[in-house]
């Protein structure tokens, strides 16, 4: 017989506690495989509804009442914290110099409780020949912290910056066209001074919300012999029968705007959408245009409709959601206890 190593069993203690806290607070848990040199576990946020955030913390979990022997007290007497002192600086030194956040946890296995540190240069603290980084008592990993560790999780990304770009220069991801299409048209919209053969659906959109009709009126057959280009323009006879979603949306949204229909094709589109982006987006244009005509309950109904679907992408639903507030406060409706938090 072999005899287990009572310092392995202890750190497993420790990253299965951890793994276990965070799994119920919705966030997928990654432990590195053996052979790791400094970090325990991956950490990826995820929303209440189970939608990944693509953000990532490493993290190491230090288990067993040894790393709570320098407590550190307030004037008061009081528990601040506990130091995690490193002799040579060698493990926060690495833990500094990593890619993604990192964070130090402490689990406490008497009462169950793990406090955790995010290791950044102004927490560590010299003692000359080695470090320390106080590990707070209040920063506890629990549902009243989430947030806090979500904001470090996700702070110094990289987002789109669209600010100063070129007509028709975004790269939009088919999740966020109808989207982008309907709130930054200028983003996916063609230059007016650049020749255009081919539109998609989501551009011909952006073209409507700009009011750029002459740009989505086809050319007589006169007119288009006497041009070399092809005519981009659709024919909104074919849209309207397509095949394809977007062109349906596109012929449904012309139609209303140009006044000769009403919502109903709207709201069908948003029954017979796919993709909850085009979901979205068809229930928000119905939406607005039901608040415009003075019928915010009809405006509601869609949104609401739309959102017994729980596949949405956080901006989408929030997007939704802005919506349902929006009717809600025409309506007279107290949005504070409407439920949209």
């Amino acid at each position: 017989m072999i005899k287990a190593s009572s310092t392995v069993q202890t750190g497993n203690i420790g990253e299965l506690a951890i793994g276990y806290q965070f799994t119920k607070l919705n966030w997928h848990v990654a432990p590195n495989p053996a052979g790791e040199v400094g970090t325990d576990v991956f950490l990826q946020p995820r929303t209440a509804t189970g939608i990944d955030s693509g953000a990532l913390i490493a993290g190491q979990v230090k288990n067993g009442d040894t790393w709570f022997d320098y407590p550190e007290f307030d004037a008061d007497g009081k528990l601040v914290g506990w130091w995690f002192r490193d002799t040579n600086s060698e493990h926060l030194k690495y833990w500094l110099e990593y890619s993604v956040p990192f964070i130090l946890f402490l689990h406490e296995e008497s009462t169950e409780k793990s406090y955790w540190v995010h290791v950044t240069q102004d927490s560590v603290k010299s003692t000359g020949k080695g470090a320390k980084i106080l590990v707070r008592v209040d920063s506890t990993v629990d549902k009243h912290h989430i947030g806090d560790l979500l904001e470090i999780a996700t702070k110094g990304r990289i987002h789109s910056q669209w600010e100063g770009t070129a007509w028709g220069s975004a790269d939009v991801l088919s999740t966020d066209r109808y989207r982008y299409a309907m709130l930054t048209p200028r983003l996916v919209a063609p230059h007016p001074n650049s020749p255009v053969t081919k539109l998609e659906p989501h551009e011909a959109i952006a073209l409507l919300i700009k009011m750029r009709l002459r740009h989505l009126t086809p050319r007589t057959a006169v007119d288009a012999l006497a041009k070399s280009t092809k005519d981009p323009a659709p024919d909104l006879a074919e849209c309207r029968s397509s095949t394809t979603w977007g062109w349906r949306f596109y012929a449904a949204a012309h139609d209303i705007l140009g006044g000769d229909a009403n919502i109903d094709a709207l709201e069908k589109l948003v029954k017979d959408a796919k993709a909850p982006s085009e979901r979205a987006a068809a229930a928000v244009f119905a939406c607005a245009l039901s608040v415009e005509d003075g019928n915010p309950q009809g405006g509601l109904d869609v949104v609401d409709g739309a959102l017994t679907h729980s596949d949405y992408s956080d901006v989408d639903r929030a997007w939704l959601l802005l919506h349902r507030g929006r009717c809600l406060a025409v309506a007279g409706t107290d949005v504070d206890d409407a439920g949209l938090k």
